[in-house]
């Protein structure tokens, strides 16, 4: 059905976000949102700065194309939309399989 309850190596898609829960709290962890990054250059200055490397003028303007989480063609291009693919069937799944309590607790 969908990814999310597709046993991976790791476990479900579920298990393997759940393992990561720990990371969010983890002092020597730098917790980006994707959405942050997709939408501020300041969030992608501040990943460099973190890893101690310098940034690289024009990333930011050129993310969408050195990422394969961007889609679109030519001029336009436009971050991948879940929501093209998201069933009411998945989001039942989701739901009852604790994924809404697993979105809470990265922030969202």
């Amino acid at each position: 059905m969908a990814a999310i309850g597709i046993p991976t190596p790791d476990g479900t898609l579920l298990q393997v976000a759940d393992s990561y829960l720990g990371w969010l709290t983890d002092p020597s962890t730098y917790v980006v949102k994707f959405e942050d990054l997709i939408s501020n250059e300041a969030t992608l200055e501040g990943v460099a700065t973190f890893l101690g490397v310098p940034y690289i003028a024009g990333s930011f303007a050129n993310l969408p194309g050195y990422t394969t989480t961007w889609t679109g063609t030519g001029t336009t291009p436009a971050y991948s939309d879940y929501t093209q693919v998201w069933t009411s069937n998945l989001a039942s799944f989701w739901t009852a399989n604790g994924g809404d309590t697993l979105v809470s607790a990265y922030g969202y």
